[in-house]
């Protein structure tokens, strides 16, 4: 989901939480029962695999309509992780990766019982996927 760069930040605000020190205090200190925060050395081992693993970035000279035709992906997915390189799936795997980020985006930006915000822009699934699959790998 990020790239190498980014799990550092994403590993040590996951840390804080398990520690009881984030956004959620000690609720989820609580949620993680006897599970405990990793130790150092388990967070580097931790980090050494996700960066070695980590989302290969889209290379954006190589999509010249990025700004135009793949707006909407790009506003999108930026969201929350690293643009992704269309070519690293083929066309029929992006339709369940964009509606799986859908379903996640939904529960992760609503607080039970809001409703949603009219200023907000709204993203058409149809024009991410399109933008993907007309720019995914062909075999």
């Amino acid at each position: 989901m990020h790239n190498a760069e980014r799990w550092t930040k994403v590993v040590d605000r996951m840390k804080l939480r398990m520690e009881g020190r984030g956004n959620m205090g000690s609720l989820m200190k609580n949620m993680m029962d006897t599970v405990e925060a990793p130790s150092e050395e388990e967070t580097h081992a931790l980090l050494a695999y996700l960066r070695r693993h980590s989302q290969k970035p889209i290379e954006t000279r190589r999509y010249p309509d990025l700004a135009t035709a793949g707006w909407t992906f790009r506003e999108a997915c930026s969201q929350c992780h690293a643009l992704p390189e269309p070519a690293s799936r083929q066309p029929g795997q992006w339709r369940s990766i964009v509606e799986r980020m859908e379903r996640n985006m939904a529960w992760m930006n609503r607080v039970v019982g809001s409703k949603r915000d009219a200023r907000e822009p709204q993203f058409e699934i149809e024009g991410i996927v399109a933008y993907l699959e007309r720019n995914a790998r062909r075999n």
